[in-house]
């Protein structure tokens, strides 16, 4: 028995005879077969470099093409993730690495011509990763390949002098990268790149948002998903002149000649790279590295918002109770009305928002909307409603009314199954509702996570089947409809698509234009 023989059968080594191989620009590539939630078998090829890696003199610049390799890369390993803070309740201190830009393709068929679903993973900009936590095996039961990879965040990703030097949006700019890569390659792993669609959850679909505006991106897709997540809102793109404050007292803190854009950019990147992975304060979200609008060059990403065309086929949602996400957080001292208001006052993001022409009347507004005296015993309420509509529900409707292509729009509400922000805080929820990120184990595999007992049962497993047949539709034909539903583009009706335990089903979105108004009343300093 030859050496290589023997270690393939105690399970050593993953380049064994009939493991799937594919020959890109780079060189060739050897993956390993997994198998679908239904048995089906398909082909995994992951961590593929598709950029340099961002150290040393290539810290805070744009990304640059991954070099190719001589004899046969493994590309069965776990891609890295990039360098953060842990976020999950049983991680603790730093992980990930500065080299961390790496690709990972699923595809049932090599020698196919399936659409591409290029998944662009969320957690604010500043967490995240695709590695094995995000498996793709559900999506494999369909005829469509599946992209995800890692990009830079935090200060590495985004800090920004909002000049020449230090302009910003870096990890938008790996985004955009990595789509080139796939565009280049995505036909060797049985993909159509003429059928790229991009969709993220979050950060991921701001992100969507943004690459389907942007003139370097709009060309490398079809059509783009976003859920929870819309570009131009107040915390997915700073006000001008923030990016710049929070870049310039970074560096002074850390010893930088602050007064030459130049040497300061020099001295990030000798800096060691544990001191960009500061403590985020999540309650009040302050200097929270986000993209920013850039001056024209040719690198540039955003030069404008909102963009001048805004045309592309475009799928939108929300989850029905977003803003439990932040009423976590104040629910042990939020009952007392003064608190509330101490609350309110002190959140840095919300003094932001309130940077208006007026903020004592946009104060009065909001109060009179949202805090009004029938709900003084429901002030948890009361903040829920209040974020879900500032950070995720008004940008939504607001970009979906002003986009002149074909356009989707859902709100989900379906409950039951993992909280996936019960497992980034301490505490339970105990909240009815759909919260932020709760569709993510609908699309993805998060056993490695979790999984609850008694999770996933027939009808979970029924609607997760769903949802992945109609984001594979809309990648295929740019119509997301399915057997069971008929999705009605919003149009002037509001038409959207909600989802909930009773099932899948079409309604108009009757109060949409007054949820517009009232925070275009508001004058926030970015939509």
């Amino acid at each position: 028995m030859s050496p290589l023989i023997a270690l393939a059968i105690l399970g050593l080594s993953p380049l064994v005879l009939g493991a799937p191989e594919v020959f890109i620009s780079q060189g060739k590539a050897v993956g390993q077969i997994l198998r679908s939630r239904n048995g089906r078998e398909y082909a995994a090829f992951t961590g593929i470099p598709y950029a340099k890696p961002p150290v040393a003199e290539l810290r805070l610049m744009p990304p640059q093409p991954a070099s190719g390799w001589t004899g046969v890369f493994n590309a069965t390993k776990i891609s890295p993730m990039c360098f953060q803070k842990a976020f999950l309740r049983y991680q603790h201190g730093l992980q990930g690495q500065e080299d961390c830009l790496y690709i990972n393709v699923y595809t049932p068929k090599l020698d196919a011509s399936y659409p591409v679903m290029v998944y662009v993973h969320g957690g604010g900009f500043n967490f995240g990763w695709t590695g094995t936590a995000m498996k793709s095996r559900y999506f494999m039961d369909e005829d469509v390949v599946v992209v995800t990879f890692s990009y830079r965040i935090g200060y590495l990703g985004f800090l920004s002098l909002e000049d020449d030097v230090l302009p910003g949006n870096y990890g938008l700019k790996d985004q955009i990268l990595a789509l080139e890569w796939v565009k280049k390659e995505i036909k060797n792993f049985g993909g159509n790149p003429d059928l790229i669609t991009a969709f993220g959850i979050s950060a991921g679909g701001a992100s969507t948002h943004y690459l389907c505006s942007s003139p370097k991106a709009k060309a490398l897709l079809k059509g783009c998903i976003s859920q929870s997540g819309i570009a131009g809102s107040i915390w997915s793109l700073h006000v001008p002149g923030d990016a710049k404050q929070t870049a310039t007292d970074f560096a002074k803190q850390h010893g930088c000649d602050t007064r030459n854009s130049s040497k300061l950019l020099s001295c990030l990147q000798s800096l060691p790279i544990d001191v960009f992975i500061r403590r985020l304060d999540v309650l009040h979200l302050t200097n929270f590295p986000a993209p920013v609008i850039e001056k024209n060059s040719e690198t540039a990403v955003i030069t404008q918002w909102p963009p001048s065309h805004s045309d592309f086929p475009w799928i939108a949602g929300v989850m029905a109770n977003e803003g439990q996400l932040f009423t976590e957080f104040i629910k042990d001292f939020a009952t007392i009305p003064q608190k509330m208001a101490f609350y309110l006052g002190g959140n840095i993001v919300l003094a932001r928002a309130l940077r208006t022409p007026t903020p004592l009347i946009s104060s009065y507004q909001i109060i009179r909307r949202f805090f009004h005296l029938k709900n003084f015993f429901r002030p948890l309420a009361s903040y829920e409603k209040f974020f879900t509509e500032l950070f995720w529900l008004y940008p939504a409707l607001l970009a979906i009314d002003r986009h002149t292509g074909p356009k989707y729009f859902y709100k989900f509400g379906y409950t039951g199954g993992p909280t996936l922000w019960e497992q980034a805080s301490n505490k339970s929820l105990n909240m009815e509702g759909a919260c932020h990120g709760n569709d993510a184990p609908y699309f993805f595999d998060l056993s490695n996570y979790f999984e609850p007992e008694g999770w996933p049962g027939p009808k979970d497993i029924e609607l997760s089947q769903n949802l992945i047949k109609m984001w594979v539709n809309f990648a295929k034909y740019q119509v997301p409809s399915i057997d069971i539903v008929q999705w009605d583009q919003f149009g002037k009706d509001g038409n959207y698509l909600d989802i909930t335990n009773e099932g899948i089903s079409m309604k108009k979105y009757s109060d949409y234009r007054e949820i517009i108004d009232f925070w275009n009343n508001i004058h926030l300093p970015i939509h």
